[in-house]
């Protein structure tokens, strides 16, 4: 045969090859990207619901020799690379990020957690999808920085994931809010680099920069507001005390007004089994409330109810019935501002009654009649003899308006000022941490939840049964709304 017929049979075989691998390669549709005809031979463990996981994945349109490359001979001659050898072809940049990461480190120092690379975090390449299936960056961090045994062997700081939920990111994060940032938003995503390292973006040098991307003008001393430190004696003395005397005086609050709602209750019940009067309490003929002080009262309903829906979920964090409570106001984001105009609004509504105190003032008429005085406290010292019954009379009221309403008057006053002031703070932190010293943001964010937490309490189980469950008043003190008690 000639050299020219020998050629051209070559040719014709490597044709009838080629068609023939390729007529192989359609005949498995789309379960089997190209090049996976030949690779499903051996690794016949791959069934059809495992080549239907991985064309839904981020790897989906690529072919088994993508990733692992120097397989396309067979025999292989050559031992397959490991995965974050796979992984960089195509993600030059993340890979560069992480072999300088702490993470990466930590594999090569023998960590078995992070001996996977790029798996540790993002789970088996096949499955994959763009995001960790069904998760958050912060669920796949928490896995090992909410890990105790993990902490304990690795001496990982112990309060990252506590000191991060009960942070207004991490409550909001957990509340469903997308501008929140979580774990990545901070410390990157790849090149995550010890904070104590001039490197990192975290450093004390380069901390401001990252909070800018969201605060803009956002201070040295803003930066330092936020940290995964533990709060307790050490690392935070002044927000633990904050905490230990806000958490007694709410205990205490509590525990005297539940008790005379108690004795109350006690001395109705007591009388009626001993057959003794019942106190029947006095009633101003007179107006209590005037139109003014009656529109005040319903703005500060109005608006103490929308704060009260709007704010106490982030205390709660991710509980369901908070999340669906959000969606309400359109989620969390829309409920912040719902949360923002209602508090002004209050406060405007408190702008306007000292203005008409002021105008009173003016005009000679400044009323004085919720100013405590020694009577507010024999008033008092005799209802509780009446709840014992030591008396069957119910005490008059010192003045036009006696010690309850004086001590709701006031309590009203003294919180305001503080949610206001504070919530004002929050609004606007990158000014207010210009005055404030370090770590002060946090410590204005405590005062802010627990006085949250102490005035709706307050308002709900003490103030609800003086003007609505009250015997003698049920269902309602009608002072509010006609300005007179009856």
């Amino acid at each position: 045969m000639s050299a020219p017929m020998m050629s051209r049979s070559w040719v014709l075989g490597a044709v009838a090859v080629w068609l023939a691998l390729a007529g192989q390669t359609a005949a498995l549709g789309e379960e089997a990207k190209p090049g996976a005809a030949a690779c499903l031979e051996c690794h016949d463990t791959w069934d059809a619901g495992r080549l239907d996981s991985f064309s839904r994945s981020a790897h989906g349109q690529q072919s088994c020799l993508d990733c692992h490359t120097g397989m396309a001979e067979y025999p292989h001659t050559t031992a397959p690379a490991g995965p974050f050898a796979s992984c960089v072809g195509c993600h030059e940049n993340a890979a560069k990020g992480f072999a300088g990461s702490v993470h990466r480190i930590a594999g090569l120092q023998g960590v078995k957690a992070f001996q996977k690379d790029c798996k540790a975090c993002h789970g088996e390449p096949h499955v994959m999808t763009k995001r960790a299936p069904g998760q958050e960056p912060e669920d796949v961090c928490s896995r090992c920085h909410e890990n105790k045994a993990m902490q304990s062997r690795l001496g990982l700081p112990t309060a990252v994931w506590k000191s991060y939920e009960s942070s207004v990111h991490g409550q909001k994060r957990m509340l469903g809010s997308k501008k929140s940032p979580g774990c990545v938003d901070c410390h990157g995503s790849h090149r995550i680099t010890s904070p104590a390292s001039a490197a990192s973006e975290l450093s004390l040098a380069n901390r401001a920069q990252v909070c800018a991307r969201c605060h803009e003008g956002a201070t040295r001393m803003f930066s330092l507001t936020f940290s995964h430190d533990p709060i307790d004696d050490k690392h935070a003395p002044a927000a633990t005390l904050v905490s230990r005397i806000y958490s007694a005086l709410i205990v205490f609050t509590l525990l005297f007004f539940g008790a005379m709602i108690a004795l109350e209750l006690f001395s109705l019940v007591a009388r009626k089994l001993l057959r003794r009067p019942l106190p029947h309490p006095h009633i101003d003929p007179e107006e209590r409330f005037t139109r003014s002080q009656r529109v005040q009262h319903f703005v500060i309903i109005l608006t103490f109810v929308a704060l009260v829906l709007t704010g106490l979920p982030l205390l709660a964090g991710s509980l369901d019935s908070e999340t669906r409570l959000l969606a309400l106001f359109g989620g969390v984001e829309t409920a912040a501002l719902v949360h923002r105009v209602a508090g002004t609004l209050m406060i405007l509504a408190t702008l306007w009654h000292i203005g008409w105190l002021w105008g009173l003032n003016v005009r000679g008429q400044m009323p004085l009649s919720m100013m405590p005085a020694l009577d507010d406290f024999i008033e008092f010292r005799e209802q509780v003899r009446t709840f014992l019954l030591l008396r069957d009379e119910a005490p008059k009221r010192a003045g036009k308006y006696g010690w309850i309403e004086k001590v709701e008057y006031w309590a009203f006053a003294w919180g305001l000022g503080v949610m206001g002031l504070t919530g004002l703070m929050l609004w606007f932190p990158v000014a207010a941490a210009a005055w404030l010293p370090k770590g002060g943001l946090f410590i204005v964010q405590l005062v802010h939840g627990f006085e949250a937490i102490l005035a709706t309490a307050s308002v709900f189980l003490w103030h609800f049964y003086q003007v609505h469950l009250k015997p003698g008043f049920f269902p309602m003190n009608w002072t509010w709304l006609t300005g007179k008690e009856k």
